[in-house]
C-alpha cells in the first residue's frame, strides 16, 4: 500500500513539473501598465514631501510700473504706412537677434522693391553656428559658443550663404508649431566640449557633425 502511494505521488509530481515546463514559452504579449501603487503612493507620498522640505520660490522680475501711465493702447490710434509680415514667436529659441533683424529686412524689402517675402530664421541661425563652430576650432575652444548673436550677424551671413523662404526651411520637426532648440544647443555643445578635451582640431570634422547634428534634430526627430 506504501508502495503504491509513493508511485501516485511520484506520477503526480511529474505530470505537474511536465505540465510546467511543458507549456509554449513563446507567447507573449504587451499590454499597458497602469499606475499601481509605487506610483500612485509611494511617488506621490515623495512628492509631497520634497515640495514641503523645498518649496517653489515666486519667480521675480524687475518690472517698470505703468500702471498710472497714460498711453496709447489701441491699434486704430495709429496709421498704418507700410506692409510688414505678422509678428511670429522665436519659440524657445534665443534667436531674438535673428527674428527682430530678419523682420525689418523683410520690411526694408517691399519698402525699396515692393517684393513681400517671409524669409527664413533657421537658415540664418544655421549658418551663425557653423561660423561659431569654425571660430571656437580657430581659437582652440575659447571662443564662446551659444544660441545668441547680434543684429550684424544676419546681413554677414546672408552676403556670404545667400537666404531662403521660410517654407523652404522651417528648423524645426514637422510636429512642431514652435521652434525649440534646447536639445540642439546641448547636444552641439557637448559634442564641441569633447572636440576641446580630446584636442581634436579637425575643424572640416567639426562643421560636419554639427551641421549633422543640427539637420537630424530640428528635421527628423520629434520635439515635443
Amino acid at each position: 500500500m506504501k508502495r503504491k502511494i509513493e508511485i501516485i505521488a511520484v506520477i503526480a509530481l511529474f505530470s505537474m513539473v511536465t505540465g510546467v515546463y511543458g507549456q509554449n514559452k513563446d507567447k507573449a504579449v504587451y499590454r499597458e501598465a497602469k499606475p499601481g501603487f509605487f506610483q500612485n503612493v509611494i511617488l506621490k507620498e515623495d512628492q509631497v514631501i520634497s515640495e514641503k522640505q523645498n518649496p517653489d520660490k515666486p519667480r521675480m522680475a524687475f518690472t517698470v510700473d505703468m500702471s498710472n501711465a497714460s498711453l496709447p493702447n489701441k491699434m486704430d490710434m495709429y496709421k498704418n504706412v507700410m506692409w510688414h509680415n505678422p509678428t511670429i514667436s522665436q519659440g524657445n529659441t534665443n534667436t531674438c537677434w535673428c527674428f527682430s533683424t530678419t523682420s525689418f529686412l523683410e520690411s526694408e524689402a517691399y519698402r525699396i522693391n515692393k517684393i513681400q517675402v517671409k524669409l527664413s530664421e533657421a537658415y540664418t541661425v544655421y549658418w551663425e553656428y557653423v561660423e561659431k563652430t569654425k571660430g571656437f576650432i580657430e581659437s582652440r575652444g575659447t571662443s564662446n559658443f551659444d544660441e545668441g548673436s547680434e543684429a550684424n550677424a544676419v546681413p554677414r551671413e546672408w552676403k556670404k550663404y545667400g537666404i531662403v523662404p521660410e517654407d523652404a526651411y522651417l528648423g524645426r520637426s514637422a510636429d512642431r508649431k514652435y521652434p525649440n532648440d534646447a536639445l540642439m544647443v546641448a547636444e552641439l555643445k557637448a559634442y564641441l566640449a569633447s572636440v576641446k578635451a580630446q584636442n581634436a582640431w579637425d575643424e572640416d570634422a567639426a562643421v560636419a557633425t554639427v551641421k549633422a547634428i543640427i539637420i537630424i534634430i530640428w528635421v527628423f526627430l520629434p520635439q515635443r
